[in-house]
């Protein structure tokens, strides 16, 4: 029956699949001749939006060029020689308006000026000044006649092409321009015989239509050029009396046809003489031959009409036209000026044969396709088994290392439980690569993955050097697994997992551990760089740990996060005391959250001692939690959760709104304070308004800047060091100093203080702790001489002894508990006083430098006469003499 099911099956395959494709590609056609007719209005609609875009541009820069000279005629017509002259025209164009004093040579240069600044702009022909009863048939001429450029320019062009035939030239007449001056002039008066009341922009323009113009610029041979070149109009604009306001005249300009037919065809003037022909063949890339533009520039009061004359027909283009799109020009004045746009019935016929030609050929390309996937579906049937486990096995493994991937490493854990014995263990090791993020950002993410597939690759090696490491997929997992087996693995990113099976007794997997650290000694090359990896590692034990997978990664994942906070290439087992301190810091992740509304936090400050004046004038403010329920958390252990949580951006702004608010407190006490220091996070840093933050909370609480200092760390520096750096310098700005706090400790110290905008640096306690061994001071004497070369104050912390104050009298303050430790807001003021009493104390011992009995020196810490000058024990350097000080000398010698 098995074999009779399978040779019918086969019978009948291959029909049964040649009538699916049949469906499919009767499927297929029937959508794509959908999409061809969804395809039809999408190319009509691309056509009217491309006209509507072409018209906008077009539009613009016809509106750009009529405005130009509308405001260049404007200008003139506002200018008080023109508006104050006597209404007056000349009786011929031989009269010098100038000589005989009816306009002042600077207006008439002013004029001028505009003439030749708009025909350098726009290629206009004359600008005239008229003023009413202009009378042409008297043989009137307008008052001012500037048309030199173009003048000049007809004089030169008649040279260089040898025209002697002066018959053959076009005549100058300008009767039509006089006659529609009159009658401008007539339709200014009967409407527009005031200036309007409102901005100067309502002043109206008016054009004529197309009339005979003088201009024979572009229009040299009447037997040779067309007529029409010689056609243009006028744009004027009325002169207002100066005093009275009423219509006293025009100003006009005259621009030829030819200069705005050029503009719209886009070039840059009309091929009418031998120069625009030379002209346009030197323009890279130009083509005179090609496709006419179906536009059309029309002004409908005076009926203006200009398009492009390569279409011969244009009439035929309008009336049948596959879409018609027109725009108004924005133009004051009676005018209506509209460009249109008739786009070809034969353009949208042509777009449309081609969508219809690439469905056909859709169509053709699908039936060829499908015959051909027919026969390979068929021929492919007998190895979909064989693909299918493949493609099994790609979901199973990182494509990157080449490893069990998440999900194969679960399975791998389930099935482990399962085949372990009593009393035997199994591990699992959870290992994240350190600076990880450093290596991506610096050297980028492709040598990021190089470095991961090597040191997969090498703990791969010590696995299989002492351990069988396992290539399973998730398809023969039950058969394969034994408890013997190793399974290294890659949860994502920069984490690893590295499975240990049969073990008998925890301390195995330490040592495993170990040779895993080992495989990292030698550096990794990656192209020209030398990296030397660090990892960390959490180490979790079934079933001590967890008794299920969920529980043992947890577990894993908490040891690892432990290993991370005790610093680089650590490695730690998981406890019970471990997951306690896991539940306090989400306990204390979610108290923080109300800690600041609710008055938990509050500031210490711990007095800074200024060395030159040997007082307290500085102090720093320090953050502390007082918990209901823990009692009082230090900073190591909250503040990490703040600035993983963000809420460190809200408490650090009260931090520096109080210390602020503080210290003008102090000061109106009398204190004398200088500085108040507030720590910044790098989240905060990373603010882009921090510059912002810190100018409003000085504004508000009127502290002066310079009392200010903001202490930053290296750490600030690694993730984003230009936003940190231009910050500081924006704080700088303010007048708010910059310090560097534990200076040393970070990764490019010194190359950072070429760079990042200080004032002072602050030397880190672990230095000042090793200033009584010879190479420890020798390192603080190296640190206080930089900063005094590069203009830095110099802070030692972390002062405990007497000695360590001894030797850092080079800073310019000194902190740590020798000095003071933090105290409350009330308990600071006693202490800086009582600093000064012991101060005071010392400045009194001065007066027993004649002492010669121990009793006159009770009260002061100690005093020595030596000469006359007193010793303490804040002078190291005179400290330095009393070993060569004889007894007999030293009598006075007295502690309190």
């Amino acid at each position: 029956m098995k074999r009779w099911s399978k040779r019918r099956l086969k019978r009948y395959m291959f029909p049964s699949i040649a009538l699916g494709f049949a469906l499919l590609w009767l499927i297929s056609t029937t959508l794509l001749w959908s999409n061809w007719l969804s395809e039809k209005q999408r190319i009509r609609f691309d056509l009217e939006h491309e006209g509507m875009e072409r018209l906008g541009q077009k539009a613009i820069e016809i509106e750009s060029i009529l405005q130009q000279i509308y405001h260049v005629g404007r200008t003139i017509s506002l200018l008080p020689g023109v508006r104050s002259n006597v209404p007056y025209n000349r009786d011929s164009d031989e009269q010098d308006i100038v000589a005989l004093g009816r306009m002042s040579q600077g207006d008439y240069d002013t004029i001028q000026q505009f003439y030749n600044h708009i025909a350098t702009l726009v290629d206009v022909s004359e600008i005239y000044i008229i003023y009413d009863g202009f009378d042409p048939d008297r043989g009137q001429v307008p008052f001012v006649m500037f048309d030199q450029i173009i003048v000049d320019r007809f004089q030169q062009q008649i040279v260089e092409t040898n025209a002697v035939d002066h018959s053959d030239l076009p005549e100058e007449d300008e009767s039509e321009e006089y006659s529609d001056y009159v009658r401008q002039l007539d339709y200014l008066r009967q409407n527009h015989y005031r200036m309007p009341p409102g901005a100067l922009e309502n002043i109206v323009t008016i054009n004529s239509g197309l009339l005979r113009t003088c201009d024979n610029s572009q229009y040299l041979s009447k037997s040779r050029d067309d007529v029409r070149h010689s056609y243009g109009f006028t744009l004027s604009v009325p002169i207002f009396d100066l005093t009275s306001r009423g219509f006293k005249g025009l100003v006009t300009t005259v621009l030829r046809q030819n200069v705005l037919e050029a503009a719209l065809i886009g070039w840059p003037v009309l091929p009418v003489t031998e120069a625009d022909q030379k002209l346009l063949a030197e323009l890279p890339g130009f083509d005179i031959n090609s496709t006419p533009v179906s536009l059309l520039l029309e002004e409908q009061v005076s009926g203006i009409s200009i398009s492009d004359r390569r279409n011969h027909n244009f009439a035929s283009i309008r009336e049948n036209a596959a879409f018609h799109a027109q725009l108004k020009l924005r133009l004051p004045g009676p005018s209506k000026w509209v460009i249109h746009d008739y786009v070809p019935l034969a353009l949208l016929q042509a777009r449309l044969d081609g969508a219809r030609n690439q469905i056909l050929l859709q169509i053709a390309v699908l039936t060829l396709l499908l015959v051909l996937l027919g026969y390979a579906v068929y021929s492919l049937l007998n190895s979909q088994r064989k693909a299918a486990a493949q493609l099994r096995q790609y979901a199973d493994v990182d494509t990157l290392t080449g490893l069990p991937n998440r999900r194969m490493i679960g399975l791998y854990m389930n099935a482990i439980l399962k085949a372990t014995p009593a009393h035997h263990y199994f591990a699992t090791i959870m290992i994240d690569i350190d600076d990880f993020k450093q290596v991506n950002d610096s050297l980028g993410h492709e040598a990021g993955d190089r470095l991961l597939v090597e040191i997969a690759a090498r703990f791969n090696r010590v696995l299989r050097d002492e351990d069988h490491v396992l290539r399973i997929t998730s398809e023969d997992i039950d058969e394969t697994v034994t408890v013997a087996e190793r399974v290294m693995g890659r949860l994502g990113g920069d984490e690893f997992l590295v499975i240990l099976g049969n073990l008998t007794s925890r301390e195995i997997c330490s040592e495993i551990a170990g040779r895993l650290l080992a495989s990292l000694g030698d550096p990794i090359e990656i192209g020209m760089e030398r990296i030397y990896a660090r990892v960390s590692m959490g180490i979790a034990v079934y079933p001590d740990d967890g008794d299920n997978p969920a529980t043992l990664l947890r577990s894993a994942d908490i040891a690892l996060y432990e290993a991370k906070n005790r610093g680089r290439g650590q490695t730690v087992i998981y406890g019970p005391e471990l997951n306690a301190d896991s539940m306090r810091q989400l306990q204390m992740m979610a108290a923080l959250h109300e800690a600041l509304a609710e008055q938990q936090f509050f500031l210490l400050y711990q007095p800074e001692l200024h060395v030159e004046s040997s007082s307290i004038n500085a102090a720093e403010a320090l953050l502390r939690w007082e918990h209901p329920e823990f009692g009082l958390v230090m900073p190591y252990e909250f503040i990490p959760l703040l600035e993983r949580s963000g809420l460190i951006i809200g408490v650090g702004e009260w931090i520096l709104r109080s210390a602020c608010e503080q210290f003008l407190v102090w000061q109106s006490q009398g204190l004398g304070l200088n500085k108040i220091s507030v720590n910044i996070s790098p989240k905060q840093l990373a603010q882009v308004n921090f510059a912002a933050m810190v100018a409003a909370t000085v504004d508000k609480t009127g502290i002066n800047p310079e009392n200010l200092v903001l202490e930053v760390t290296e750490s600030i520096f690694m993730e984003n060091p230009r936003l940190a750096i231009k910050s500081l310098a924006e704080v700088r700005e303010l007048g708010v100093s910059v310090a560097i706090d534990d200076f040393g400790t970070g990764y490019s110290s010194l190359s950072y203080l070429r760079t990042i905008p200080l004032d002072i640096l602050k030397i880190d306690r672990s230095f000042v702790m090793e200033c009584d061994s010879e190479n420890g001071l020798a390192i603080c004497d190296m640190l206080i001489a930089l900063s005094g070369r590069l203009g830095l104050k110099v802070v030692a912390e972390g002062v405990e002894t007497q000695s360590q104050l001894d030797k850092l009298q080079g800073a310019d303050w000194i902190q740590g508990y020798y000095i003071a430790r933090p105290v409350s807001v009330e308990d600071f003021p006693e202490k800086v006083f009582e600093y000064r009493s012991t101060d005071q104390d010392l400045t009194e011992s001065a007066s027993c430098t004649q002492a010669t009995t121990w009793p006159e020196c009770s009260g002061h810490y100690f005093c020595l006469v030596f000469g006359s000058t007193p010793y303490s024990d804040r002078n190291p350097t005179l400290g330095a003499l009393v070993e060569s000080i004889t007894p007999a000398l030293a009598n006075c010698l007295h502690y309190r």
